[in-house]
């Protein structure tokens, strides 16, 4: 009991499966930031605010509903739609992170209360990409780690309210047409691996004519 309580910022790390003891254990501690394998015998957390689930199912995501105060999530691997639709109904949700979610598709149209959203380690496929662009309050765009067209991009285009995007530089020079048209964009961050002479050239040629736009690369 002495730990209890939502007024201490306490950050939890669970190695493996939560069992039935362990589950008791951590809702008496009432963590702040809580991260775990999978979400199996997860304990309802209502002041929880920032969880990861390293693989989640669409079951385990359906049981975060009493989760009220949660505003930051990552979640990996063996989610569908089906378990987008469940989140996008937190109400306190801001902050996304989907690990290897090869098996969403429009359902991320569903995620309208996010503001940062990252696809990490995946293949983004043109429908997804597609449905990331009707998130019109979206304010930063992380898809650093994972692999994309770069004609694609021109499906994020209205995104009028984009600050921040991070994309991979194998996406570049294409992307960058699409990407100019991102009136409210502000940071842009390339990674992976070296871009090679004429890639370099069109991105400081871009650069200067996008000078509201920080470029790092």
């Amino acid at each position: 009991p002495g730990l209890a309580g939502a007024g201490r910022r306490i950050a939890l790390n669970v190695n493996g499966t939560l069992t039935a003891a362990a589950s008791r254990c951590v809702a008496t501690i009432a963590p702040s930031a809580l991260t775990v394998a999978t979400g199996e015998n997860l304990p309802a957390l209502p002041h929880l605010r920032a969880l990861a689930i390293i693989t989640a199912t669409d079951a385990e995501l359906s049981r975060l509903a009493a989760f009220r105060a949660l505003d930051s999530l990552a979640i990996g691997h063996a989610f569908t739609d089906r378990g987008l639709t469940d989140i996008a109904a937190l109400p306190a949700l801001r902050s996304l992170e989907l690990i290897g979610a090869e098996k969403v598709g429009a359902g991320l149209a569903t995620l309208t209360g996010i503001r940062s959203l990252a696809l990490a380690s995946m293949t983004v496929q043109p429908a997804q990409l597609e449905a990331v662009g009707a998130l019109r309050e979206l304010r930063n765009l992380d898809l650093g780690t994972a692999g994309i067209d770069g004609g694609d991009v021109a499906a994020i285009r209205n995104l009028k309210k984009l600050a921040s995007l991070s994309v991979r530089s194998d996406a570049i020079p294409v992307a960058l047409a699409p990407i100019g048209r991102l009136r409210g964009l502000r940071s842009l961050s390339i990674h992976g691996t070296a871009l090679d002479d004429g890639p370099v050239a069109t991105l400081r040629a871009w650069s200067k004519k996008h000078r509201h736009v920080k470029v790092t690369w």
